[in-house]
């Protein structure tokens, strides 16, 4: 009776063993976000990535922007930015089945800043949310500092 418990607790360890190898050695960590940020030049309208990080490499920073950016309180921000160019130009895709998911263009301010949300769709009007001091500097962190 002990030698059949032995020999199932034997077998029962040689496939977790192999389930956990296969699943350490065979599985790729696939990329699902990245975000670049994009300086806008206010005299000429082009744009130089900043900045570009995925969550692969920089996962609490993914986390953080996905939150800020999804969680931001809707603002009327026509008369707070006017004409002006965007700060930056954020994009969130996904490389892994190779889409734009938004793109963001961000404005700051001295109490923090406004964002855009354009949807994949162009034709749509963007939603215009508030950032607070802290999440601004975070984005100008990420923005001019990378990762």
């Amino acid at each position: 009776m002990t030698k059949k418990i032995v020999m199932i607790v034997f077998a029962g360890l040689v496939v977790f063993g192999l389930g956990l190898a296969a699943g350490v050695y065979l599985v790729e960590d696939e990329v699902t976000a990245e975000w670049s940020f994009a300086e806008v030049n206010a005299d000429t309208t082009e744009t130089t990535i900043a900045s570009r990080f995925t969550n692969g490499d920089h996962l609490n920073e993914v986390t953080n922007l996905t939150s800020i950016f999804m969680q931001g309180e809707p603002v009327d921000a026509h008369p707070e930015i006017g004409d002006a160019q965007p700060d930056y130009v954020v994009s969130w895709n996904d490389p892994s089945r190779k889409v734009r998911v938004f793109t963001f263009y961000v404005w700051f301010s001295e109490e923090g800043g406004v964002y855009a949300i354009r949807p994949s769709d162009e034709t749509d009007e963007p939603r215009y949310k508030g950032l607070n001091q802290m999440d601004a500097e975070f984005i100008k962190k990420m923005a001019i500092e990378g990762a």
